[in-house]
């Protein structure tokens, strides 16, 4: 598949983050409202430890708030990263695309702490890394009541590596139940090492590579992240993941990539699903007309399910569906 995303102007955010650990203010329901932090610490139970930082910037607390985790390439020094810069306009740049998905931000940094030989990395001591990650993972979803079937990977070179050599070959659905992987300069696997759910075939899994990223466009110089990504591709196609995309981008290379523009490309490729009672009453009682297009996938409430579409002239619908009455109610009110 050629590249032809639509370009878009990257506004840095223009509010600062917050330095410390992660914090909650309010909620909704079991849901946290996510306060932006910078640093923030993370220790598993096997006494691994790292930091991440947390972009959330107008987010609606009221609905469900799924969460896009950035893994960066390998450095040898943090002034070689992006991850060890905040304010960074490729990480304010994603940032703002996830945001106004309603999705928190959160780039997180290598537990890895040798820059000995091959740097920092991600897929050196790949299976503790991945453990770690995991871990962290589900414990930021569950005690902030994110929606774990809205929650993503964006990972470069050797953030993509783990991403296709671990992440999705082992424990697939553990720490999540919907969403993606997006593959940046590489994503190779050799092959799984979980056999994957139906939940977690339904993944979406997108590789981004340059046409100019082969052998000696980066370290080392006998790897090709061209070559890494078409074989994690075809492994994972071959293993029956049934939303696998793969995009050749014309004359970049390895260190030239713009994030914020593949992100938003990669999230607005999956469209919301419309199924069950609320499908079914969406489709016969006047669809897109009535209702506009669904703003997320349904998600669950006490005693039921409920989704969200917003009209073209801002009005919004939540459809809400009874386990007790198996009906569906519309609740509608404009947004301002």
């Amino acid at each position: 598949m050629s590249f032809s995303l639509k370009r878009i102007t990257a506004r840095v955010l223009a509010a600062g983050l917050l330095a410390g650990s992660l914090a909650f203010a309010g909620s909704a329901g079991a849901q946290a409202a996510v306060s932006p932090a910078q640093f923030a610490s993370y220790t598993s139970e096997a006494g691994v430890h790292s930091n991440y930082h947390v972009y959330a910037e107008n987010i609606d607390w009221n609905q469900p708030v799924g969460v896009v985790f950035y893994l960066d390439g390998d450095y040898w020094q943090t002034n070689q990263s992006k991850v060890h810069s905040p304010n960074n306009s490729q990480l304010l740049g994603m940032a703002k695309v996830a945001n106004e998905r309603n999705m928190v931000f959160v780039p997180v940094i290598s537990p890895d702490k040798d820059a000995t030989g091959n740097g920092i990395t991600w897929w050196q001591s790949m299976d503790a890394n991945g453990d770690w990650f995991r871990s962290f993972a589900s414990s930021f979803i569950a005690e902030t009541g994110l929606d774990s079937s809205n929650v993503w990977t964006i990972g470069h070179s050797g953030g993509a590596e783990i991403t296709g050599f671990e992440l999705l070959a082992d424990s697939q659905d553990s720490w999540r139940t919907g969403g993606g992987s997006v593959m940046v300069g590489g994503g190779n696997s050799n092959g799984l090492q979980t056999l994957p759910s139906e939940t977690a075939k339904d993944f979406s899994l997108q590789w981004y590579i340059g046409s100019e990223d082969g052998v000696g466009a980066t370290w080392p110089v006998a790897w090709s992240a061209y070559g890494a990504a078409e074989n994690g591709h075809s492994i994972y196609s071959a293993a029956g993941f049934k939303n696998v995309d793969f995009t050749v981008i014309p004359g970049i290379e390895h260190h030239n990539y713009d994030f914020p523009v593949i992100l938003e490309e990669a999230l607005d490729k999956v469209e919301p699903q419309l199924i069950g009672g609320i499908g079914a009453y969406f489709y016969t009682h006047g669809g897109a007309q009535v209702f506009g297009e669904p703003v997320a996938n349904e998600y669950a409430i006490t005693g039921g399910a409920q989704q969200l579409f917003r009209a073209a002239n801002g009005v919004e619908t939540l459809l809400v569906w009874s386990a007790e009455t198996g009906e569906v109610t519309p609740v509608a009110y404009a947004r301002f």
